[in-house]
């Protein structure tokens, strides 16, 4: 799976009834994939197809990406881990990561992602 079909692939696990899904640009998208719309709230989410963990960066980028969209939350998803630094930036910032462990099971129970926090 390639960067951009795991972008989809992300687009359409968080797709479900009263959600609209908005794909950001491929390029210049301001740490962002994909802005999810559930009534009032807008949610950015940063699709993150590595080999290896996935650092603060990530995290950073999808913050940036918040402000921008004018989103109320935000999340990494990856088919990887994230790294020590990446978790505690999340924490701080109320990021919400979805680890490889994680999305098997949003996989698994057929239902869009929820916050934990």
């Amino acid at each position: 799976m390639t960067g951009a079909e795991f972008e989809e692939f992300v687009a359409a696990l968080f797709s479900g009834p009263g959600r609209t899904i908005e794909k950001t640009e491929t390029s210049g998208d301001q740490g962002g994939d994909v802005v999810v719309r559930q009534g009032a709230l807008r949610e950015v989410v940063q699709a993150k197809r590595y080999a290896g963990a996935v650092s603060n960066a990530a995290v950073q980028e999808v913050v940036a990406a918040k402000a921008v969209y004018g989103c109320q939350s935000a999340w990494v998803v990856t088919n990887a881990w994230f790294t020590s630094g990446a978790e505690q930036l999340a924490e701080a910032n109320d990021v919400e990561l979805v680890s490889r462990e994680r999305l098997q099971l949003f996989l698994e129970s057929g239902r869009p992602p929820e916050r934990r926090r």
